[in-house]
């Protein structure tokens, strides 16, 4: 496979810059696949993973004047590729149908050491996310989600109202949410995503 070097770069891109499509077509072939590879670690699912490639280099052509300011390729194009994945993941956790195909996809990889280390990440980020929260929105945190206890039975154990059980919930998916992104690498981001917030 053709390989574009560094020292290459900024000439590469300066064409692409000016319209050039067949230097376009070089980057493409160049990185099409590395990108692709890079992607499914994330989301597992190949035909995903292609789509979301695709979308980088549309973005890539469609504002190909900014290329003009770009000196390296290959961390330019991860980095576009990693900022997809991260709305495509978004999204995912809103959606059924997509959360559902990556699910299906992760769970052919569960038994893998990858996965139980990942599990073990999990775990330790929401016990120390959780030595965070104020006592009651922790305990309410546990019954609803360790427990998967109902707002209603949480209300009734710890004789709070419901609308008060809803509460610590919406502040306690708040704090996490805020944390997830600064205090995680991409894998654990999105199986945080895909397991608890959504």
């Amino acid at each position: 496979m053709l390989l574009v070097y560094s020292h290459t770069d900024h000439e590469l891109l300066q064409k692409i810059a000016a319209g050039d499509q067949c230097s376009f077509e070089t980057l493409y072939n160049c990185y099409y696949e590395l990108l692709v590879n890079f992607v499914k670690k994330y989301v597992k699912a190949p035909e995903a993973a292609q789509d979301i490639v695709q979308e980088v280099f549309t973005q890539i052509w469609e504002k190909r004047e900014s290329l003009v300011s770009v000196q390296l390729i290959r961390p330019y194009l991860f980095a576009a590729a990693r900022n997809r994945t991260f709305n495509f993941l978004k999204k995912a956790s809103r959606e059924e149908e997509l959360k559902a195909e990556i699910m299906h996809h992760y769970v052919e990889a569960k038994n893998s050491s990858d996965q139980n280390l990942l599990h073990s990440e999990y775990i330790q980020f929401i016990e120390r996310i959780l030595s965070l929260l104020p006592q009651q929105t922790r305990q309410v945190f546990r019954m609803c989600r360790e427990y998967d206890q109902s707002y209603e039975e949480t209300a009734a154990r710890l004789r709070i109202s419901r609308n008060a059980v809803k509460k610590h919930m919406v502040r306690a998916h708040k704090f996490f949410r805020e944390k997830l992104l600064n205090n995680t690498g991409l894998q654990l981001f999105i199986y945080m995503l895909l397991h608890f917030i959504s």
